[in-house]
């Protein structure tokens, strides 16, 4: 459900929702400073496009964004149907109006976005993390932030979960900090609750599970 969560973070901070909501509790209304942008005819970059990156892709289509992508890893034909342009990273990060992180954690990507690379991007641009924490540096992101290198962040997963209450993150009025509620859903919980069932239940019944990633592993295995 990650890429559900990215689509409304890029919205919201693309609206400026949280800033705009604010400041009409305080008796404000509609002004220049709350003059805010659509997502249609932007770029949007997706780092990585597995399964999340792939569904974003899909959900961004009828905005009609320029969509850029770097994955060295995934399917070409993966990168064709999504309708992707694929590029470099450095290109991603220069063109884009809004970067979104989708790719996995480990020793390649942890703490890959950076103050070097979150200095490549738009002032304009937004940074969107729906994936895992530690992807980002997150002393580097929160200078950012305050140094107005980009315009504004959507995180909703840290470093540290879960995340302290003086998280510096949490200050600052161009970020939206949500508290890792990508699957956070009744129907997910649900979904992530029945599909174990029903892979149990077939693994008892000597099928192969069709949440399996790797059947060819299993078939190996009746034929020894």
């Amino acid at each position: 459900m990650a890429f559900l969560n990215a689509t409304t973070l890029m919205m919201s901070l693309l609206k400026l929702m949280p800033r705009s909501a604010e400041i009409q509790k305080t008796g404000g209304w509609k002004s220049e400073s709350l003059q805010a942008s659509e997502l249609t005819g932007k770029t949007v970059g997706i780092i990585g496009l597995g399964a999340a990156g792939s569904s974003l892709a899909e959900m961004l289509k009828p905005f009609k964004v320029d969509l850029l992508c770097f994955d060295p890893y995934a399917d070409p034909a993966r990168m064709v149907q999504a309708g992707a342009r694929v590029v470099n990273m450095d290109t991603l990060l220069e063109q884009s109006d809004v970067v979104s992180l989708h790719c996995q954690l480990c020793d390649e990507t942890r703490g890959f976005i950076d103050g070097e690379k979150l200095k490549m991007m738009k002032k304009s641009a937004y940074l969107v993390n729906t994936a895992r924490g530690a992807l980002i540096d997150e002393a580097a992101l929160v200078e950012a932030l305050r140094e107005k290198w980009i315009a504004g962040a959507g995180i909703d997963v840290y470093s540290v979960e879960p995340t302290s209450k003086d998280n510096p993150l949490l200050a600052l009025d161009n970020v939206i900090c949500t508290p890792h509620l990508a699957g956070w859903t009744k129907e997910c919980l649900a979904r992530e609750t029945w599909g174990t069932s029903d892979s149990v239940i077939q693994i008892l019944k000597g099928q192969t599970p069709e949440s399996l990633l790797n059947p060819e592993y299993v078939k190996n295995l009746r034929k020894q």
